[in-house]
């Protein structure tokens, strides 16, 4: 699994001049419409943790690809293309 060991928080955004006033926020229970619209946050963010969590059981390399194209190697069955592997690189260093 890839880790990522930094990251920057992402800052809000200030506007020059000047401040506008927030909204307030509603106390007490919520309505109807919002309630709906809590459920189907917390529908898709369970979905999402569902597919991270799945992703999570992945392997990043496919180790029956790797133990095939080895053993290709090893008897002499898979041929590179070096023309097409160099330029393969080059595109990749391009981007």
């Amino acid at each position: 699994m890839l880790k990522i060991d930094q990251y920057n928080p992402v800052q809000a955004l200030k506007k020059a001049g000047p401040q506008t006033e927030q909204q307030p926020v509603k106390a007490g229970h919520p309505t109807t419409a919002d309630s709906g619209n809590a459920h189907v946050v917390d529908a898709a963010s369970r979905h999402l943790q569902h597919s991270f969590d799945q992703l999570g059981q992945q392997s990043e390399v496919d180790l029956d690809k790797v133990a095939a194209i080895k053993q290709a190697l090893a008897s002499g069955q898979f041929k590179l293309n070096d023309a097409q592997t160099a330029q393969d690189i080059l595109e990749f260093h391009k981007k």
